[in-house]
């Protein structure tokens, strides 16, 4: 039967069930007084709204890509040959058929990349390459043999390596582009001049949406950012994307061993980026990741026996790995173990 509470009418609506009855009432917040009312009558065994509950679609699953070396990538995905989880992975397979990164450009401000890597070479964004130390076109480290020159090359391994091109490894977002900023003068960890790097945090702001910086300050001390850094990073984060901000990420450090704290590094703990911390193959926090307020994210850093993460480095015996291997193992030493905070970033 209708009823009146104070000037709110409810209705019968609808009997489910015998002595079980749908009532409606004029809104939400009437039908919640109603509801209140109801449940101190003694013949009232159960009085609640009717509500509507939140969820989320089961999405796909991603097939194993073909790629070579993918079972050495434990940091993407540790499990067993039956699924089972052994150790901490960052189940990749589960958000790419949600996000991969395609239609994003990552700027990759390191050494430089060997763009024409076989798992490069088509992820490169043309145009968008340059050498800020030389003011040239040329994205590519000096290809020496220094496992000091394969860091940029390892870094967007483990962004952007392709998938499913039989080759060795597949990156976190696969499906995104990336310009390679060259930002060191040398291997010895020489920057540029803070006014370029201003313009390399302002760099094509509306096309690279995320910039990665797998380095930090040198010392334990406390260092702040220059004016014009400070400067290059308020545009970035203010202007870019259309005014909805470059995605900065930046690595949190190597220093855990040595007492430093992410926190005195004026780059990492600057609130505008997102500062990242390593994790060892158990998922706790590695050895060298320096500890701070300012962490709010960690990825893998190491393999389960510690080894770091498997990434490309430069071809042939430029890079980090220089032993020739011959088949069936040809072009094995154009990857390697990357190790610390600089591949938790990327």
């Amino acid at each position: 039967p209708s009823a009146v509470l104070g000037a709110e009418a409810v209705k019968d609506a609808r009997s489910v069930a015998p002595n079980t009855f749908v009532l409606q009432a004029n809104d939400a917040v009437a039908a919640a007084r109603w509801a209140a009312e109801l449940s101190r009558n003694p013949d009232v065994l159960v009085a609640c709204p009717v509500r509507r509950k939140s969820v989320r679609m089961d999405s796909a699953y991603a097939r194993k890509p073909n790629d070579r070396y993918y079972p050495f990538q434990a940091s993407l995905e540790f499990r067993g040959f039956a699924g089972e989880r052994l150790g901490a992975g960052l189940n990749v397979r589960a958000a790419w058929p949600i996000a991969s990164g395609e239609g994003v450009t990552v700027g990759i401000s390191d050494i430089g990349v060997e763009i024409d890597h076989p798992d490069l070479r088509t992820r490169g964004a043309d145009g968008l390459h340059y050498n800020f130390a030389t003011d040239t076109s040329d994205g590519n480290p000096l290809l020496i043999p220094s496992s000091s020159y394969a860091h940029g090359t390892g870094v967007a391994g483990l962004i952007l390596a392709e998938r499913d091109n039989l080759e060795g490894i597949v990156g976190v977002a696969p499906d995104s582009k990336f310009a390679s900023w060259v930002t060191f003068v040398d291997s010895g960890g020489t920057l540029v001049s803070d006014e370029i790097l201003m313009e390399i945090y302002q760099r094509s702001a509306d096309v690279v949406g995320v910039q990665n910086y797998s380095w930090g300050h040198m010392t334990k001390g406390q260092e702040g950012l220059t004016m014009l850094e400070d400067m290059g990073i308020e545009n970035a984060h203010r202007l870019g994307r259309g005014g909805l901000g470059v995605v900065i990420v930046r690595s949190c450090g190597n220093g855990r061993q040595q007492g430093a704290n992410v926190n005195d590094d004026g780059y990492p703990s600057d609130p505008r980026v997102i500062a990242v911390a390593g994790t060892d193959g158990a998922g706790r926090v590695s050895e060298s990741s320096e500890p701070g307020a300012s962490l709010l994210v960690a990825a893998p850093a190491n393999d389960p026996i510690g080894r770091g993460v498997f990434t490309t480095d430069l071809t042939g015996v430029n890079g980090a790995d220089q032993i020739t291997r011959i088949a069936p193992d040809e072009g094995r030493e154009d990857y390697f173990y990357f190790s610390g905070t600089s591949g938790a970033a990327a």
